[in-house]
């Protein structure tokens, strides 16, 4: 009798659910748009709180900040409401649902291994990082991601084919989605043009804390480029020209090889109070800092951006002038050129090497060099035995010898641009390495498997150091070495946390093999290029000019902002409406990679030449062969790949399946 009435009771709480569920499901086809309004409520807190790691934090935000909680729900409604027009809206609105549950937790996973939170520029590097997701999630995360995207897509599917059909009140929802698509349209508009929300961005997490996830992202995906400035015309900038163009180019005779080493998240980790070491862990950094000129080189990102920093040194522009977030590699670069350091080399006799111990594709790099006036980049595909860190890393000893080669490539002066990655996170929270020299001994304590893996990274990075100094010292040329830290760690560091500085400040030291006299000052990233300019005595490029010349006018940067503006999206009046800056004809490797010959013994086939690598693969008429690395000069693959008449060809291929480069064709015949 009672498991009748257990059974009972269960089927009658089953109904009643079911009719709470039905009930539910009249009053939102009721109330459609009261229902969207509620659900945008709701998933506003919700994408608050993941992006705030804390429910609490995100009601806080939303008591607090009733207004920009509100503009971050009337943009979701906006979405939700585009579901109105059509007979079967809930899948719609389980499709933006999902979008947005996905970027709020993508940004909750990003942001536990850096500091600054996603936006649109993360999306279209993903290429770029899938190749090496593996540092970053472990398998078991991969696995539950895909299982999560994969039940989300069937969720919608299964609705998109269930749900019924229901009427569409036309007029009405079509006017409340084009009022609100309107209101959306003016807030973000207003918002990407207001110098005090740019100001806010100015870091972009402190934008993102503000003014919410929603809006925030929303505003990275339009706000893309260099505003108009208000004061902008030809006359304007033709009285900047001029007063540029006053300014005599210097009569040198360059005798120096120029080399900028930006190191991945590099600064003086002695500067950390109440942080010890078992021992120094940067000897030789501290040796150079003792008897070299140093200086605060303030960066423009933090915990995460090498290539924004990048950009500002080789450009001399100000990042912050862009959109929130936004990556000029990624976006105006693609298919513009401006005035770089290595034009204004070029002029000099300069040739201009890029080198990174990283994937060549990663930012664009292969593409983008070339509108930025490199004649050479050696990325990781093109060098020979590289050693790995524990997560995968290349190691920064391999750009010792990448340097030297690329200063030994030409007879004419060089400027090599070389860019480290051993020091990259994500940091491990637990010991991957037993044997590690340097030990935390106090501080860190929140993090400190991550910090004293970190720190032992920095500590390899400085004997790199060591070791290229070393290297230059004994070069028979003139050299001078620029060393500078890219951007501070991923770590919860604050200005409290340090004796000097910000975590905006990373150092910059001047190093030379003949005894050169200079004095260094704290300066901006974009100053960089100019400052070493000044240093050997050269003035040349429009840019260089100008930054060498106006640095303490109070208009300073408003001009900066009117000249970036003018060079890659207005008219090009400081330099008379022409575009004097052409692409250049990228090679990828210091040294080309060559076939000498081919040559089939047995089953195998030696392929012979120069410049191979464990990233080169053989292609045998424009097809993809399994090949065996043997050394620089020799490739193996199977005879049976020849055909009668073949051509052959190598080429450097990535992970993410891009072929950088193929060597010339080799023809030949079997008997």
């Amino acid at each position: 009798m009672n498991e009748i009435n257990k059974k009972a009771k269960k089927t009658i709480n089953i109904s009643v659910i079911r009719g709470k569920i039905k009930s539910f499901k009249n009053w939102c086809d009721k109330h459609p748009v009261t229902f969207v309004a509620c659900l945008s409520l709701l998933m506003a807190l919700t994408v608050e709180s993941l992006t705030r790691r804390s429910l609490l934090d995100g009601l806080v935000f939303m008591i607090s900040s009733p207004i920009f909680f509100l503009a971050n729900a009337f943009i979701l409604f906006f979405l939700y409401s585009l579901s109105l027009l059509l007979k079967k809206r809930y899948s719609l609105i389980l499709l933006f649902t999902m979008i947005w549950l996905g970027l709020a937790v993508a940004n909750y996973i990003t942001t536990a291994y850096r500091i600054t939170p996603i936006s649109l520029n993360d999306i279209l590097i993903l290429p770029s990082v899938i190749s090496i997701i593996n540092i970053y999630l472990s398998l078991i995360e991969l696995i539950l991601i895909g299982a999560a995207i994969a039940t989300a897509i069937a969720a919608v599917v299964i609705v998109i084919v269930r749900q019924k059909k229901r009427e569409v009140a036309f007029f009405k929802t079509g006017l409340i989605s084009a009022i609100s698509a309107v209101l959306t349209a003016v807030l973000l508009i207003t918002s990407m043009n207001s110098s005090a929300v740019a100001k806010d961005y100015s870091f972009i997490g402190n934008g993102y804390d503000k003014y919410g996830f929603v809006f925030s992202f929303c505003l990275s995906t339009i706000d893309r480029g260099i505003k108009k400035p208000d004061n902008y015309s030809e006359d304007y900038m033709k009285t900047i020209m001029n007063d540029i163009n006053e300014i005599k180019t210097k009569t040198v005779k360059p005798d120096v090889n120029i080399i900028f080493l930006q190191l991945e998240s590099f600064f003086d980790v002695n500067r950390l109070k109440n942080v010890t070491f078992s021992e120094n862990p940067l000897p030789n950094f501290t040796r150079l800092m003792e008897n070299y000129p140093y200086a605060f080189l303030s960066v423009p990102v933090l915990g995460a951006g090498t290539a924004n920093t990048e950009f500002e040194v080789l450009t001399q522009m100000n990042i912050r002038f862009f959109g929130i977030g936004e990556t000029p590699y990624k976006s105006i670069m693609q298919d513009t050129t401006c005035e770089t350091i290595n034009y204004d080399l070029k002029e000099l006799g300069y040739v201009c090497h890029a080198i990174h111990n990283h994937q060549g594709t990663f930012y664009d790099r292969n593409v983008v060099y070339s509108d930025l006036g490199f004649d050479t980049f050696t990325s990781l595909e093109y060098m020979q035995n590289v050693e790995c860190n524990p997560l995968g890393w290349a190691k920064d000893y391999v750009l010792t010898d990448e340097i030297i080669k690329a200063l030994d490539s030409t007879k004419e002066l060089d400027f090599v641009f070389a860019i480290s990655v051993q020091g990259h996170g994500k940091y491990p929270d637990t010991v991957v390495d037993e044997n590690q020299p340097i030990k935390v001994i106090s501080g860190m304590e929140e993090s400190h498997e991550a910090f004293e893996y970190f720190v032992n990274q920095l500590h390899e990075m400085d004997d790199f150091i060591g070791q290229l100094t070393d290297a230059l010292s004994q070069y028979d040329e003139k050299a001078i070495l620029v060393l500078y830290g890219d951007h501070f760690p991923s770590f919860q560091i604050t200005e409290e946390d340090m004796t000097s500085g910000d975590v905006f400040q990373t150092e910059y030291l001047i190093w030379s093999n003949y005894g050169l006299k200079t004095k260094a000052k704290d300066i901006q990233t974009y100053q960089l290029s100019s400052k070493i300019m000044s240093v050997l005595g050269y003035n040349n490029g429009f840019l260089t000019k100008y930054h060498q010349n106006n640095s303490e006018r109070d208009d300073y940067l408003d001009m900066l902002y009117s000249i970036q503006y003018d060079t890659l999206y207005g008219n090009k009046y400081v330099f008379n409406g022409v575009n004097p800056y052409e692409p250049t004809e990228l090679q990828m490797g210091t040294y080309k990679i060559k076939i000498s010959k081919v040559e089939v013994i047995g089953d195998a086939a030696f392929i012979t030449g120069s410049g191979f690598t464990e990233w080169s693969r053989v292609r045998v008429n424009d097809t993809e062969i399994e090949t065996i690395f043997i050394n620089g000069n020799t490739l193996l693959i199977l005879a049976e790949n020849l055909s009668p008449d073949y051509s052959v060809t190598v080429a450097q291929i990535t992970k993410n399946e891009t072929i950088l480069s193929e060597t010339e064709p080799y023809k030949g015949s079997r008997d």
